[in-house]
């Protein structure tokens, strides 16, 4: 066993392997930094600023699509739900169409909102008795909506009545736009875990969907509220409900079927953070399925030459799959080394000299991140001082909870999706 160790780590496999563990995250996160810096600047320039919407457009907007339905998918949220209607229903459009479904609620979800229904015109309830998962609730309410743009949001989110102007100006603006994201923060920062899932949201949203939208593609269009054109999502097949991550394999769909989808920063929206380490696990774990299956069913297609636009993202979501297997792999191997009592050769999960630059690199993509949340989330400048557990910490736990989906989703056959 230690001969073969001493072997093995002394490959030129392993050198190779060593490298884009070190270099992976050090890369990525220079092209984030870079890459949203431009859509800083973008935003910024008296010369592009033609390239982002103005008053004109939200006027235009109004009279193109005068009638703006909201989906709202719910089951068991009757602790938040009732502010979500009280936010949807102050949103600045002229005509609104809000269906909320009720997807087999066991708790008070359904008495709140036919409390809604009876007072607000504009607010219709369906009922189902059987929970059938959230893509499928979508889909029922994609066939009943009127509006030509529709605003998908959680039952949990807190919205700004500026969102829809927001979201629907850029959608006026970019004809080739057929959906925009919203900018999801944490609404509770009180506990550890929902500090991290706070700074984590910088060093993701903030940073690295900015530099995906820098070039005209991005990751995910979140669930927790995204605005499309309703005949665009109709005509690509609407939700999949085999699909873990909905708001993910929509947003690959969209773009394999020749669309971009933006994302509206200043459309700053709340969303509830999980509260333990449990729903943490559960809510991860969905996401990295999520994402294993986008990339099953979009994959191929993506991998066109006319879809060439989305190779940079195939490739970091790719390569952050591997990685987080990597991550994991050769920390075991260390540990078997170190029992059998042979020298991992430059192979350790303690931070050395390398770890350290690559630490300092993810500290500056946070604080870059945090930096352009500064206007919209101000409250996010007091979580500095946590900044550094998450390439410490946070890193492993999700490389973990990767490691434990990715093959279970790789092996099982797709099957439909509840809550």
């Amino acid at each position: 066993m230690a001969s073969f160790l001493t072997w093995l780590v002394d490959t030129p496999a392993i050198r190779v392997l060593e490298l884009f563990l070190a270099w992976f995250p050090v890369l990525f996160a220079f092209l984030a930094i870079t890459a949203s810096r431009q859509f800083f600047l973008d935003r910024q320039g008296i010369v592009t600023q033609r390239l982002e919407p103005t008053g004109a457009d939200v006027e235009a907007a109004h009279e193109r699509w005068p009638v703006l339905s909201v989906i709202i998918p719910a089951h068991d949220e009757e602790a938040t739900i009732d502010r979500t209607l009280r936010d949807v229903t102050a949103l600045a459009w002229p005509t609104l169409d809000v269906v909320v479904i009720d997807d087999g609620s066991t708790d008070g979800t359904a008495r709140i909102v036919d409390r809604w229904a009876a007072t607000e015109p504009s607010i219709r309830v369906v009922h189902k008795a059987v929970n059938e998962g959230k893509a499928s609730a979508l889909d029922d309410a994609l066939d009943l909506i009127a509006g030509g743009l529709v605003l998908i949001c959680d039952a949990d989110a807190a919205i700004p009545p500026v969102t829809a102007v927001l979201l629907a100006a850029q959608l006026e603006h970019h004809s080739d736009l057929a959906a925009v994201a919203a900018n999801p923060r944490m609404l509770h920062t009180g506990t550890l875990l929902e500090k991290l899932q706070a700074v984590e949201f910088s060093a993701t949203v903030s940073t690295q969907r900015r530099g995906h939208a820098a070039w005209g593609r991005i990751s995910t269009l979140s669930g927790v509220c995204a605005l499309f054109r309703t005949d665009v999502l109709r005509d690509t097949g609407g939700f999949d409900p085999v699909q873990p991550a909905e708001d993910i394999e929509i947003t690959w769909r969209l773009q394999c079927a020749g669309w971009r989808v933006g994302y509206e920063p200043r459309a700053v929206i709340g969303t509830v953070p999980a509260r333990t380490m449990r729903a943490w696990f559960r809510q991860r774990r969905r996401w990295a399925a999520g994402l294993v299956r986008a990339l099953q069913a979009n994959g191929r297609s993506a991998l066109r030459l006319r879809n060439a636009p989305t190779w940079p993202l195939l490739l970091e979501a790719t390569a952050s799959i591997v990685w987080c297997h990597l991550l994991v792999l050769m920390t075991l191997l260390w540990v078997v080394c170190v029992v059998v009592g042979v020298d991992p050769s430059g192979n350790s999960p303690f931070i050395g000299a390398w770890g350290v630059f690559a630490v300092c690199v993810a500290i500056a993509q946070i604080t870059w991140g945090m930096h352009l949340d500064r206007t919209d989330d101000p409250g996010i400048r007091a979580l500095r001082p946590y900044i550094p557990l998450f390439p410490l910490f946070y890193w492993w736990l999700m490389a973990f909870t990767v490691v434990v989906t990715t093959i279970p989703t790789l092996v099982t056959p797709p099957r439909r999706v509840r809550w």
